[in-house]
């Protein structure tokens, strides 16, 4: 008997590193039930520099393909 498991959607968001000799775009993971006030934690893969930035602060956020079916639909309908 195989048993799949439901993987958890993901989304994605990028932060510049706060350590002033590094600066590397850093990428986190999240899954989609994280509430949004919750700030994105993030470790840097070159300098190390552990850091959390709050969501209007990132670079980058990618969106649940639901969320962006959902804002394409409404943008056509306008």
């Amino acid at each position: 008997m195989v048993c799949e498991e439901e993987e958890d959607e993901v989304i994605a968001a990028c932060a510049l590193c706060p350590n002033e000799d590094c600066g590397s775009l850093v990428i986190a993971y999240r899954t989609i039930g994280t509430p949004s006030a919750d700030p994105w934690n993030f470790v840097c893969s070159r300098c190390g520099t552990d850091f959390s930035m709050p969501e209007e602060e990132l670079v980058f956020q990618s969106l649940a393909l639901a969320t962006l079916l959902g804002k394409s639909s409404r943008i056509a309908s306008a």
